[in-house]
């Protein structure tokens, strides 16, 4: 028959979208791209994903222009946290 998808994978794969994220931003040669990559890992510790989707999405708006890459990347990771419903 058919198998029932697996529910932690969204999640999991999630937590991996916001460990690349936190690396990636870890990463950068840009201080609000450092504070935002320490922000994330603190939340990815803590679990707290509460208004995460709206902050990631106001910094892809800051990083739209220095970073076009890299807001990319927040946008893709707002629409996942949106999808999985946090």
């Amino acid at each position: 028959g058919s198998r029932r998808p697996d529910p932690y994978t969204p999640a999991m794969d999630l937590r991996a979208q916001l460990q690349e994220l936190a690396h990636r931003l870890h990463h950068e040669d840009d201080d609000a791209a450092k504070q935002l990559g320490a922000e994330v890992q603190r939340r990815i510790d803590e679990d707290d994903h509460h208004g995460l989707g709206e902050r990631l999405n106001e910094s892809a708006v800051e990083f739209e222009t220095s970073h076009p890459d890299l807001s990319a990347f927040l946008l893709r990771i707002v629409d996942a946290l949106s999808a999985s419903g946090l």
